[in-house]
């Protein structure tokens, strides 16, 4: 069974970890809320190659659904050599099984640019109160949100995984918990380094006075 701290709080010198540079941490009327912001460097990859794709996407179903004469007008209008306008068809017939073969490639580049804004504009949110444990991330959509009831955990613990890339082997990190029943389930992923996740768990820990 959880015990909780008396005043339901959790005291700076009770967390023996250091708060991640990207981490804010504060407590709330009825619990407390750890945070941390999503950019990384890797959206200056993203941004740029994220428009490149999806401006070729533009093109690509612009001229597959008839509008190769319209772009050819105005391009030619602003000085473009006729040339260089011969990728764009001088019809405005609709070639229907373009389209459908660029659709995989358009999913894909929405994606894209979804991704990026979350990396720059997001936010994922820990909160932890006497009945449960809520994982968002705010303004925009992602998976993983969750409510996990305080009373299905058994434990916290940090989980190191080994991710193949194209570079080779990548250590990823997550906070887990263990329910009543020994299970095992994921409540934070995409953590950067050990710190993060060992920071999380001891802060709700120490707020639910878990002994492991």
């Amino acid at each position: 069974m959880m015990t909780f701290k008396d005043n339901s709080v959790v005291r700076s010198s009770d967390i023996m970890h250091p708060i991640p540079n990207r981490f804010s941490y504060q407590k709330t009327h009825n619990g407390l809320v750890v945070s941390y912001r999503w950019l990384s460097p890797l959206v200056l990859f993203l941004v740029p190659f994220a428009l490149f794709w999806n401006l070729f996407q533009v093109l690509w179903y612009s001229t597959n659904l008839g509008y190769g004469p319209k772009i050819r007008a105005l391009l030619s209008e602003l000085g473009v050599a006729e040339s260089q306008l011969k990728m764009f068809p001088e019809t405005s017939d609709v070639n229907m099984m373009f389209v459908l073969f660029g659709i995989p490639f358009l999913l894909i580049g929405i994606g894209q640019i979804w991704y990026v804004l979350c990396l720059l504009f997001n936010t994922s949110y820990i909160e932890a109160t006497h009945s449960e444990i809520r994982v968002a991330h705010r303004p925009f959509f992602w998976i993983g949100q969750k409510t996990v009831k305080a009373s299905e955990v058994d434990r916290f613990w940090m989980k190191e995984a080994e991710q193949e890339t194209e570079d080779g082997k990548k250590t990823v990190y997550s906070l887990n918990y263990i329910d009543r029943n020994n299970r095992d389930h994921t409540l934070m992923k995409s953590l950067r380094e050990p710190l993060e996740g060992l920071f999380l768990k001891e802060v709700l820990d120490n707020f639910y006075k878990k002994s492991n």
